[in-house]
């Protein structure tokens, strides 16, 4: 089945880093036989949670980052109904990824991003989860 991860964003370095990054990751998958689908959650930035993305600064996100999941304006939902993985206790940090299985768990969720290539886990955290899943799921 197809995995989705929900990323919340703002326009901040780390967050646009992933989202430029992300189709190349989601074609790895798939070649490794997992189907990867992307939902951004982006809002104004990290000081206006609540706040949608304005149109142009959607448009600037699709167009830049050349991500290929849907890019919706978060009012706040990321941050009101999936409390326990945005940090809303601690603070927020950007981008906070959220793993959904086909059956809808929650598998798991990172925060923050940098590139293997500058010395940081990429998406490595996030693959642990979903090959962690995918191994029960087939029994492998």
């Amino acid at each position: 089945g197809t995995l989705v991860s929900f990323h919340i964003d703002g326009a901040t370095g780390p967050c646009i880093v992933l989202a430029e990054a992300e189709a190349a990751w989601a074609a790895q998958m798939a070649a490794r036989g997992i189907e990867v689908e992307w939902v951004t959650l982006l809002n104004e930035s990290l000081s206006a949670i609540n706040l949608p993305a304005d149109s142009a600064t959607m448009e600037a996100w699709i167009s830049g980052t050349g991500t290929g999941g849907a890019v919706l304006a978060d009012e706040g939902f990321a941050y009101s109904v999936m409390p326990k993985y945005t940090g809303s206790e601690s603070g927020m940090s950007y981008p906070t990824m959220i793993v959904v299985s086909p059956d809808m768990t929650v598998l798991g969720w990172d925060s923050g991003f940098s590139s293997v290539e500058n010395g940081g886990d990429g998406f490595g955290p996030i693959e642990t989860l979903i090959f962690r899943d995918a191994d029960q799921r087939t029994g492998l």
